[in-house]
């Protein structure tokens, strides 16, 4: 598969517009489509050099419940960006921010 792993990327990259945008879109994709795990592994999320992202392995989507993505907002708070994700959610769908905060 091309590209790297979500934290890995970050780390060296930095967190963009649009990859925060498409991590956004993963997630209300994830939503849209009736899935009961959100919670989705960073590691999990590979970016590639468009800074598209693919998700390998989800498992248990339909079955378990865990409706807000805690290992994104981790990983995003481990690398001191959770703010810099926030101010970019707040001018791309800001109707999102009590679902991206409620647990912070």
């Amino acid at each position: 598969m091309e590209g790297e792993p979500l934290p890995s990327y970050i780390k060296k990259r930095g967190l963009t517009q649009k990859l925060a945008k498409n991590i956004i879109d993963l997630v209300e994709e994830f939503k849209r489509l009736g899935f009961t795990k959100i919670d989705i592994m960073a590691k999990h999320i590979f970016v590639d050099n468009q800074q598209n992202i693919m998700v390998i392995d989800p498992r248990k989507t339909y079955t378990t419940n865990y409706p807000y993505p805690t290992r994104i907002v981790r990983t995003l708070k481990k690398l001191n960006l959770f703010d810099d994700f926030l101010k970019i959610l707040s001018n791309y769908k800001p109707h999102l921010i009590s679902f991206w905060t409620k647990k912070d």
